[in-house]
């Protein structure tokens, strides 16, 4: 891991410490280990915690490329159509679903 990055994780585990019932907070920290770390279990614990506070575009994103990294795409479909349509104009959002269904 880069030394930015494990400062940013630091950071992130910190502002999940003070903020406990921030989305951004838990959405911030599974987006570093996704991108910087193998742990993809781990960002996607994240995700679905971050969901649970706050419903966001980019966590959905985050949850559904989680899924498909770990193999699992019906859940990744699932979550797809619900962040869809809670989200029905998010422009990643629809690039995902395109992606799927022309992977499909």
């Amino acid at each position: 891991l880069k030394q930015k990055q494990l400062h940013y994780l630091q950071i992130y585990e910190k502002n999940v410490a003070d903020y406990p019932n921030q989305a951004k907070a838990y959405r911030d920290i599974a987006s570093t280990y996704f991108s910087f770390t193998d742990q993809t279990e781990k960002a996607l614990q994240y995700f679905q915690h971050s969901l649970t506070l706050k419903k966001h575009p980019k966590t959905y994103a985050g949850l559904v490329l989680c899924l498909l990294k770990l193999q699992r795409h019906t859940e990744a479909h699932i979550f797809l159509k619900e962040g869809l349509a809670a989200f029905p104009d998010d422009q990643t959002l629809q690039r995902l679903h395109s992606l799927l269904e022309h992977s499909s």
